[in-house]
């Protein structure tokens, strides 16, 4: 090997060590108290990263997370991502063609150090990986905030560890949401479109929202339907009771609810469907007070 070959291997290696130790260093004395590896932390110690998406114009979000509760909130004044307690090197955030796509990656796959590829990102940094286990104590939230004006043709979230909910939304988006251990949560939003979830071990929450048709399947967990409009419903449940407003009506139930009288003269209107399984849990289906 000739002398200069081994004269850059040597000096090569000397920054590697400088860098790692200037990180322990950086990281000793940053503590909790400087935003080291995010943009802030804020009062319960959470340390958060934004993105904004505005300038993107989304039209569709595609989820496949491994260990994070997964928030898609509307109404919201712009439209941005919000990572709360999660390293930057454990994920992958592509927007392609309006398209956000978000999936859980080997933090030492080196193509996953890039983050948003379409518009040229920033690198990961190797402090990241020098703190892969920071966060082991904390809750990881992945929080999406859509404005009013934002039109989405489709929003779909698979977690396998945590909570899935959509809330104050208002669009004609077809949701697919998903949870294999965890929470699906769908409230105060209205869509002209399908929903369909699927919860493994977790519940599936229905309150005071608008869907065109819903098809879900919880296998051990318990459903729950907070209801301000009239469904027909066609559910079962294998290894539990069906609830309406409390009283038990056995372990399946095809029918609307709420009944509604009639008007005379007034056109009629079929409500909507929502079609349902649940292998181990009860159905509770109840009316907005």
């Amino acid at each position: 090997m000739k002398p200069t070959s081994i004269i850059f291997m040597i000096l090569a290696a000397v920054l590697i060590v400088v860098g790692v130790v200037v990180c322990i260093v950086g990281g000793s004395m940053a503590g909790n108290d400087d935003p080291l590896l995010c943009d802030v932390i804020d009062a319960e110690g959470n340390e958060i990263t934004t993105h904004t998406l505005t300038e993107f114009d989304l039209t569709d979000i595609d989820i496949d997370i491994k260990n994070a509760e997964v928030n898609i909130i509307g109404q919201s004044t712009e439209n941005y991502i919000e990572f709360k307690n999660i390293n930057t090197v454990t994920y992958d955030l592509v927007i392609n063609k309006h398209k956000l796509i978000l999936t859980s990656v080997n933090p030492f796959n080196i193509s996953s150090m890039v983050k948003f590829r379409e518009n040229e990102g920033g690198f990961g940094g190797l402090r990241h990986y020098l703190y892969l286990g920071r966060y082991k104590d904390k809750v990881a939230q992945i929080n999406i905030y859509v404005t009013p004006e934002t039109s989405l043709n489709s929003i779909k979230v698979h977690v396998k560890n945590g909570d899935v909910t959509v809330k104050n939304m208002i669009s004609d988006t077809e949701y697919d949401l998903s949870a294999v251990k965890g929470n699906v949560v769908y409230e105060n939003t209205n869509t002209a479109a399908s929903l369909a979830v699927s919860a493994k071990k977790g519940n599936f929450t229905f309150n005071s929202s608008d869907v065109k048709s819903l098809d879900f399947t919880i296998e051990n967990g318990n459903g729950k339907f907070t209801l301000n409009k009239q469904y027909n419903f066609s559910c079962q449940c294998e290894s539990g009771k069906i609830y309406l407003d409390d009283e038990n009506i056995g372990d399946s139930y095809a029918g609307v609810y709420p009944e509604a009288a009639a008007e005379e003269g007034a056109e009629i209107v079929l409500p909507n469907a929502v079609k349902g399984k649940i292998t181990s849990g009860d159905l509770v289906i109840d009316t907005a007070e």
